[in-house]
C-alpha cells in the first residue's frame, strides 16, 4: 500500500536532502489527497525530525577537536573550492537586490546558506562553523553576517546560553515577511518545477499521487535530490 511504501523509504532516509524530500511528499501531496491519517502523517513527521536530530548531532560530533589552523589564507585546491563555492551561493540570489548590495558575497553566501535551512525547517540551528564549511568562508563572516541581518531585522537570533555548560546552538528565524516570501515563493531566486508539480497542477491531487506511486518507488525517493553538505 502506499502507506507501507512511504514508510520504508522514511526508514531508508539517510540525507538532509532525502528528509526534506519525503516531507514535502507527505505533507503537500499525500496527505492532502488522504493517503495518509492527520496520525500516520505526524507519525511519519515524527521519524523524519529524529532523523534530521541524529543527522545534526553527528556533524556536532565531527567538530570537537577542531584546530583552527595558524596563520593567513593560503593558496591551493581547497581555498580555490572555497572561493567558488561561496560564489555559487552568493549567485543563488539568496535576497533581493535591495538587500543584497549591503552585504559582501561571503555575507550573501553564508545567508544563502541560513536560508536554506529556513526555508526546509523553519529554523536554522547549524553552528556557526558548519554554515561557513558550507558557505566555503570563515566564522567570523557569518557572525558579521548575522549580526548585519539582525540590524535589519531580516531575522532573529535566539542564544540558548547553559549555566556551567556549552552554550547549544543559536536558533535563526525569519522576521521580514519580504525576505520570507522571497525565499518561501523562489527558493532563493530560484523556482525548481518538478513533473510531479505539474501533474497536480494537471490533473488534481488524487490522480497525481496516485500515478506517481505507481511511476516511482518510494526508495528512489528517499534517494533522490543531492547530498547536504558543501
Amino acid at each position: 500500500m502506499f502507506i507501507n511504501q512511504i514508510r520504508a523509504a522514511v526508514e531508508a532516509a539517510e540525507t538532509y536532502a532525502q528528509i526534506s524530500n519525503l516531507e514535502r511528499l507527505i505533507w503537500q501531496h499525500a496527505w492532502p489527497a488522504g493517503y495518509l491519517a492527520d496520525v500516520e502523517a505526524d507519525e511519519l513527521t515524527q521519524v523524519l525530525h529524529a532523523k534530521k536530530k541524529a543527522l545534526e548531532a553527528a556533524a556536532a560530533s565531527r567538530l570537537v577537536g577542531f584546530v583552527k589552523p595558524k596563520g593567513g589564507r593560503r593558496g591551493g585546491p581547497k581555498n580555490a573550492a572555497s572561493i567558488a563555492r561561496r560564489r555559487r551561493l552568493a549567485a543563488c540570489w539568496p535576497l533581493p537586490p535591495e538587500l543584497a548590495a549591503q552585504f559582501t558575497i561571503s555575507e550573501q553566501a553564508a545567508l544563502r546558506v541560513v536560508a536554506d535551512q529556513l526555508r526546509r525547517w523553519g529554523s536554522c540551528t547549524l553552528f556557526l562553523e558548519q554554515i561557513a564549511a558550507i558557505a566555503g568562508t570563515c566564522k567570523t563572516v557569518v557572525k558579521n553576517a548575522l549580526r548585519k541581518a539582525k540590524a535589519l531585522r531580516l531575522l532573529t537570533v535566539e542564544e540558548r546560553r547553559r549555566r556551567g555548560q556549552p552554550s547549544l546552538t543559536n536558533i535563526v528565524r525569519f522576521l521580514c515577511m519580504k525576505w520570507r516570501a522571497w525565499i518561501l515563493r523562489k527558493g532563493g531566486g530560484v523556482r525548481n518545477t518538478t513533473t510531479t508539480d505539474k501533474a497536480f497542477r494537471k490533473n488534481g491531487t488524487n490522480s497525481a499521487v496516485e500515478s506517481f506511486a505507481k511511476s516511482f518507488s518510494m526508495m528512489k525517493i528517499a534517494s533522490s535530490g543531492p547530498r547536504a553538505g558543501p
